[in-house]
């Protein structure tokens, strides 16, 4: 397909759209906070060393798109702290990290 160019001579071809991809990040360290305000405010979070992680969320999981594995003893509610813990995920748009875009994310006990 070609598309008319203001200078010069002849047509050039449109650019397709540009593929997304979504960075993803590793993560390992211990859980130093916990937000437990997702009843109100629909966002569950844990804080792995100053690492702000979304565990759940309407506004992270726009198109019904898939959700990792949060391990169920790690919990935005309750817990021991500083918790020693894994996380694999997405980088947001607005810098936080998410479960949410893959089924192979996760949150999960550190070996």
């Amino acid at each position: 397909m070609c598309g008319l160019v203001l200078i010069g001579a002849g047509c050039t071809a449109l650019p397709s759209e540009p593929e997304v991809v979504q960075e993803t990040i590793r993560v390992e360290g211990e859980i130093t906070a916990r937000d437990n305000s997702c009843i109100v405010d629909d966002v569950c979070n844990v804080t792995i060393d100053d690492k702000y992680i979304v565990i759940l969320g309407a506004a992270y999981a726009p198109d019904q798109q898939p959700v990792g594995m949060v391990d169920p003893e790690i919990s935005a509610h309750s817990g021991p702290p500083n918790l020693k813990v894994e996380f694999y995920g997405a980088v947001t748009d607005d810098g936080y990290y998410s479960v949410v875009g893959s089924e192979d994310y996760y949150l999960r006990l550190a070996e």
